[in-house]
């Protein structure tokens, strides 16, 4: 432990040097950068250790400075300048030959400067975000190079060897020399804040060189000395100012004078979800940065306050709701949900743009007119469809059929109805003559229950004329309302039309040339056969809302009845009604099945 006086002067020369780089590098204040200082003991192995480990009684004083950036959160590169004191002396054997006879000894001073990069594997959990800190304790190991400057002091004075050619050899070649030094080693830091940390650290370093302790030729020639150090040290980082000291830079602090989170951004975040309360729609409930901070349950993008559909994801353009073909239009409100449209067709598709849709349009893809079912007025041929392939002509063979059968009853007809109508309602068709003699009464019809979403009050479908079918009228037709048939079989006989034969403009109750000639038609028969009345009956598929289905079929049903009166036929023989989606004929889950649950159908009957 001699000769620590003689560390003043080189400490202050390295002390000199490291200050010029800090200021010329303008180190001070930059994010990254660190300073410390260690001390400790060294410990020599060479030609006068018994042993491969450092001998505890002739440790030496290591002191240092060091200078390190942190290049990453989980790297950093440090320049290391150290002064180290080293001794030995024969009196560590155990042998006589050492203790007594050759009793050399030394005195080293070593002076080192290197650059190391360190690896500290958990130091990104200092930083866990950014601006952000959490104290850790942290190991880590380091490898560096560099270059160590040597003033060997070896001791033969009490040898009694005498002055061999060995020793002289050896005492020419001490004293001051230069060599390469190589460190390696490890340790572990204990932060104290954000700013400091103490540390402890071991490490292994050789010169490559036989001289640290001055001795060769009279001892071991061909083995090298090495040494060790064993220090703790305090290290101090340099961060730029914090104000509101709440971990983030005032520079990266978009809220420098009000503590924040480093989520935020240096800003106030009530719940926590990244979003600064003055930016947050929902400051009290946590939601991703894209709904400005209010939750999205389906993770769809729209905030769950603004979404409908909110346990179904759907997309930004539809709202928040399903929307299985992208145009934009919620599946709930798309009469084509699978086909992308526009908005004024529904959401259905209109390839040649004459406002007909594809699937209601004879002539996709030639421009025409609504008035034509989407065709040029020139292009349209004298057949009409009535249903899907049927031409006008068979529309107006039923007619006359129905209207032999009203003229020559048969098994089954309009003559027979109100027995058939008594068996289907369970009800013994004797009980149902009252009154005078010959008199038949009506039969007993089962209440039907009006569906949920179909409109009662008349304000929900303005202009509709006042004839339309009461709750108490559906009690008295409703059974033959169930029947609707074209065939003559035991019900009552009825007119079946679906829409491609009263044909109307898409999503509106308004009549096309075919369907006026076909309730024209109708509208002579029941002029023939005055003591009979009809239903008019207004049905869709389940494509659009049901809201939109139900008033769009009453609103058909009654345009029907609206142009038989002005045909003449006389108001209290005519009554109508609208059943919306919730009377299917067909699955509506293809587009067959769908095209027969569009139409509207007529039933004639003798009160």
């Amino acid at each position: 432990m001699r000769n620590i006086e003689k560390i003043a002067h080189p400490m202050k020369s390295i002390l000199t040097i490291l200050w010029v780089l800090v200021c010329t590098s303008n180190l001070f204040g930059q994010a990254g950068w660190e300073l410390g200082f260690h001390g400790g003991v060294t410990g020599y192995m060479g030609d006068l250790t018994p042993g491969k480990t450092p001998e505890t009684d002739y440790l030496g004083l290591n002191l240092g400075l060091k200078l390190g950036f942190n290049f990453s959160d989980n790297w950093l590169l440090r320049f290391d300048a150290e002064r180290s004191s080293l001794e030995g002396d024969d009196q560590s054997f155990d042998t006589p030959d050492f203790t007594v006879d050759r009793r050399y000894s030394f005195n080293s001073t070593l002076y080192g400067l290197s650059a190391q990069l360190v690896y500290e594997p958990f130091g990104h959990k200092r930083f866990p975000g950014r601006g952000g800190y959490k104290k850790i304790i942290s190991p880590y190991i380091f490898l560096g190079v560099g270059f160590a400057s040597i003033d060997s002091r070896p001791d033969f004075s009490r040898s009694n060897e005498g002055g061999t050619v060995e020793i002289n050899n050896d005492l020419a070649n001490a004293g001051n020399n230069s060599q390469v030094l190589l460190p390696v080693g490890g340790g572990i830091r204990f932060d104290l804040s954000k700013r400091a940390s103490i540390g402890l650290e071991m490490s292994l370093r050789t010169a490559f060189t036989d001289y640290l302790d001055g001795i060769s030729e009279a001892a071991n020639p061909g083995d090298r000395d090495w040494y060790t150090t064993g220090s703790i040290s305090y290290t101090f980082r340099f961060t730029k100012k914090d104000f509101d000291r709440d971990g983030i830079v005032d520079t990266e602090d978009d809220c420098p004078r009000i503590p924040g989170t480093w989520q935020a951004n240096g800003c106030p975040d009530a719940d926590g979800d990244g979003v600064e309360d003055l930016e947050d729609v929902c400051p009290q409930l946590a939601g991703p940065k894209l709904t400005n901070g209010c939750p999205d349950a389906d993770f769809d993008g729209v905030a769950d306050p603004d979404d409908p559909c909110l346990y179904r994801p759907g997309t930004p353009r539809s709202g928040g709701c399903p929307d299985a073909d992208d145009d934009g239009i919620p599946d709930m409100d798309d009469f084509c949900p699978e086909c992308p449209g526009l908005p004024k067709n529904a959401g259905c598709p209109d390839s040649d743009g004459d406002g007909v849709i594809d699937s209601r349009d004879r002539c996709p893809g030639l421009a025409g007119s609504s008035d034509w079912s989407g065709c040029p007025e020139e292009s349209i041929e004298t057949e009409v469809i009535a249903q899907e392939d049927t031409p006008l002509d068979s529309v107006a063979s039923t007619l006359v059929a129905i209207e032999e059968e009203i003229d020559d009853p048969k098994e089954g007809s309009i003559a027979e109805n109100e027995k058939v109508v008594n068996q289907e309602t369970d009800n013994d068709p004797k009980e149902e003559e009252t009154g005078s003699e010959g008199e038949k009464a009506a039969a007993p019809i089962a209440k039907t229950e009006v569906k949920k979403g179909q409109p009662t009050k008349e304000q929900d479908l303005p202009d509709i004329p006042e004839n339309r079918v009461t709750e108490s009228d559906i009690s008295a037709i409703d059974s033959i309302l169930n029947e609707v048939k074209l065939e003559n079989q035991e019900t009552t006989i009825s007119v079946v039309l679906a829409t491609e034969s009263v044909q109307f403009a898409f999503a509106k109750a308004e009549l096309l040339p075919v369907g006026k000639t076909i309730l024209k038609d109708l509208a002579q028969l029941m002029e023939k056969y005055p003591n009979y009345q009809l239903i008019i009956e207004g049905h869709t598929d389940s494509k659009g809302s049901v809201k939109i289905n139900q008033a769009l079929s009453e609103r058909r049903a009654a345009t029907c009845y609206r142009y038989l009166q002005s045909q003449g036929i006389a108001s209290e023989r005519l009554s109508y009604i609208g059943y919306g989606e919730s009377r299917p004929i067909a699955s509506n889950t293809t587009e067959e099945g769908r095209a027969q649950n569009r139409r509207v159908a007529f039933v004639l009957y003798q009160p």
